[in-house]
């Protein structure tokens, strides 16, 4: 009986449960919207959970690909809870960062090809040069 009880209780609240599932590991940024080599400046916090998210101001080093035109100095934003495949970028690193944009805004997040500069294999460095079509 108390099997049943716990299986009640616990199929009544699988609803509200969310998590980030990401399909497929992209192996570059190639597929984002943009990709980028940038140096993050700072950071700046905005919304409150489970929403908020964190306005990163990243410095542009290279682009690899871009919608457009990109400003030497860009904003990207990033959700901070896993649950909306946020993720976390440390101020002072470089960093390989793709995405996608929303409303003319830079947006990233932990299912797209955003990895530390300094984690890079040497023999992936390749993959992230893009072809333009």
């Amino acid at each position: 009986m108390k099997t049943l009880l716990y299986l009640c209780v616990f199929s009544i609240n699988v609803h509200v449960i969310f998590t980030c599932t990401c399909v497929g590991v992209p192996t570059n940024g190639c597929d984002s919207e943009y990709s980028i080599l940038g140096f993050v400046l700072r950071e700046r916090g905005i919304g409150t959970a489970p929403n908020d998210e964190i306005i990163y101001t990243v410095r542009v080093l290279h682009v690899y690909k871009a919608p457009g035109f990109l400003p030497r100095t860009v904003q990207i934003r990033a959700y901070v809870e896993g649950s909306l495949c946020g993720l976390r970028l440390r101020q002072r690193r470089v960093y390989v960062i793709s995405g996608y944009t929303d409303e003319s805004r830079l947006r990233t997040n932990a299912c797209a090809y955003t990895r530390a500069w300094d984690e890079i294999p040497a023999s992936e460095l390749g993959n992230l040069f893009c072809r333009r079509s």
